[in-house]
């Protein structure tokens, strides 16, 4: 059985995740994209001048970008799911058999089966990425309130009866859901 410690470490956790887990998400996506593109721009200016300018280059460019990527999360986090989904759904189909099989590529030898499958991976990860970005200030806030939810419930199992554990955390759920839902409608981004 867990002790009183460990449960108001739960309870608190609980609370900082649920109340301020978007924006523990967009810190998390403007370090993983300035880490990404600092190091990958610094590789690039060190192969290319070499010397210290790498170093340099890849700082710059870790702040932009880090910037950038707090600012813009929601785009870049629609982007990555909707090209993942994307590739998920043409690799288990396998497009590169499949369109041809459509489009009758074997009468047509001059068309370029791969550009096409191509196009449609494209396009489906486009469309993927709307979706998401569309939905993400209800799904994120949802999955934020959730988890801040159930480490209060965990928590308050240590200190409460099942019933009053459980009334609170749905409590801390529906007020994490409209707080996180009214900081995401107050942006635009």
């Amino acid at each position: 059985m867990m002790g009183w410690f460990l449960g108001l470490i739960l309870i608190l956790g609980g609370l900082l995740v649920g109340f301020f887990g978007l924006k523990f998400i967009k810190l998390a996506t403007g370090l993983l994209a300035g880490i990404w593109f600092g190091f990958a721009l610094g590789a690039a200016v060190s192969a290319l001048i070499g010397g210290v300018w790498g170093f340099i280059g890849g700082a710059i460019a870790f702040v932009v970008i880090f910037v950038l990527g707090m600012m813009l999360h929601r785009l870049i986090i629609s982007l990555f799911g909707g090209f993942f989904l994307a590739e998920i759904i043409t690799s288990h189909f396998n497009i590169y058999e499949v369109v041809p099989q459509l489009t009758g590529a074997t009468a047509t030898p001059l068309m370029n089966t791969s550009l096409t499958a191509n196009a449609l991976y494209l396009i489906l990860g486009l469309i993927l990425s709307l979706i998401i970005y569309v939905i993400f200030r209800w799904v994120a806030s949802a999955g934020i309130a959730l988890v801040g939810s159930l480490l209060v419930y965990y928590g308050l199992l240590a200190m409460a009866p099942f019933w009053l554990a459980l009334i609170i955390a749905i409590a801390v759920f529906i007020l994490a859901y409209k707080h996180n839902v009214k900081e995401e409608s107050k942006k635009k981004t």
